[in-house]
């Protein structure tokens, strides 16, 4: 939530005052000026500074990919997306929020964008908020065939006339509150399998949800048809920002100048999904396909990461074996991955290098195919044992 800096004179002193506001908007900040006993003359929201250093080295550390120019306020979602493993919003979405006057950014996470959204709704506009619920029924009931609402070839009119009409019940309108109080959970009604796990979104088993159900009639209509329907009339395809194009840029990603706000933020997506997964499976997926791979490592005894551009070969580790009564047991005290650096040239001119693998913080596409040197053997799980000398003593990568 942004600041605001008033200007003005105290209702009951009359005495000057500047004094600084939080709020939605301009109209949130006013208010809150007003209860606070300020007749406002000038309002201007406060300008967002550069990250700051601490912001970065975090974000450094954590191996994530961002422009220089990012500011304080897109780094501190870029680092709760991350950190809370949200996924990225997609470009309609961020302009809905920027609409409502929501606070957000490019880098807020899908999750936080819901939460956020619902949080302006419940306070401005109950239509508005019933609107909103609808269009997640709705997109249900059509099995998720398509996201951005001016794509679901339903009338707004028809939506409109029916969120008037159930915004005057007073039952509805609570049971759409309680989904508004986790916004969220309206990415998806029900429950389904992620990651072998039961996940559960919101209820279907509701006074909203059958509401809606029973005001449409949308359990009668052609998914195909609306699925295939065409966008409105008053969508446009708006030309990716700089912005954007910096950010996919920092992640590595390449695309045509002319290419939209959605085509970009669609391999955006797919980008952070890859940087936001353990990086050692990472690595192994895109060794397997004989693919350059950009890490961040943190090497013991220096202060901040370093991004490195490899071809990954195999682990290799410190293995150990002992007898436990009849059977042998094998322990792997310490591993590595055996790559190959291209970039940075390393000083001493030996391409082959060993990285820690608990040092390796991120990993991601490096944008190119390589031939293989030898068998590349990352996919079988097999550790090759460390030769003698084959590491030196005083540092855990060479």
């Amino acid at each position: 939530m942004p600041w605001y800096t008033v200007k003005g004179y105290g209702r009951e002193t009359g005495c000057r005052r500047q004094r600084r506001y939080r709020g939605w908007n301009e109209d949130d900040a006013i208010n809150a000026a007003s209860a606070d006993g300020t007749i406002v003359e000038t309002i201007v929201r406060d300008p967002v500074g550069l990250m700051t250093e601490s912001q970065f080295y975090y974000a450094y550390a954590l191996g994530l990919s961002f422009p220089g120019d990012i500011d304080v306020d897109e780094m501190r979602d870029l680092l709760s997306r991350h950190l809370g493993k949200d996924g990225t919003s997609p470009q309609w979405l961020i302009s809905y929020a920027s609409e409502l006057g929501a606070d957000v950014t490019m880098y807020t996470g899908i999750r936080d964008l819901y939460s956020r959204i619902a949080n302006v709704l419940v306070q401005t506009s109950d239509t508005a908020l019933v609107t909103w619920f609808m269009y997640h029924v709705c997109r249900h009931v059509m099995e998720y065939t398509w996201d951005n609402p001016r794509q679901s070839g339903i009338s707004e009119t028809e939506l409109h006339l029916v969120a008037e009409e159930l915004a005057r019940d007073p039952r509805v309108m609570k049971s759409i509150r309680r989904y508004a109080g986790s916004g969220a959970c309206l990415l998806r009604f029900g429950r389904w399998r992620e990651d072998g796990q039961t996940v559960y979104g919101g209820s279907v088993d509701t006074i909203a949800f059958k509401a809606v159900l029973s005001r449409l009639n949308i359990t009668r209509l052609d998914k195909g048809n609306v699925a295939s329907a065409p966008a409105t009339s008053n969508h446009r395809r708006e030309p990716a920002t700089e912005k954007q194009k910096a950010y996919a840029y920092a992640l590595g990603i390449r695309f045509a100048p002319d290419i939209s706000a959605d085509e970009i933020w669609s391999l955006i997506d797919q980008a952070v999904q890859m940087e936001q997964r353990d990086p050692l499976k990472v690595l192994t997926d895109l060794a397997v396909r004989h693919r350059i791979v950009r890490i961040t490592y943190w090497k013991h005894g220096e202060s901040v990461a370093t991004a490195r551009l490899v071809e990954p070969y195999e682990w290799v580790g410190k293995v150990t074996t002992s007898m436990l009564g009849t059977a042998t047991m094998t322990v792997v005290e310490s591993s590595y991955v055996r790559c190959w650096q291209i970039d940075p040239p390393p000083a001493d001119g030996e391409h082959w290098r060993h990285f820690r693998t608990d040092c390796i913080k991120s990993a991601k596409d490096g944008g190119g195919a390589f031939t293989p040197r030898i068998a590349v053997t990352l996919g079988d799980g097999t550790i090759r044992p460390l030769e003698a000398g084959e590491l030196p003593n005083t540092s855990s990568e060479r």
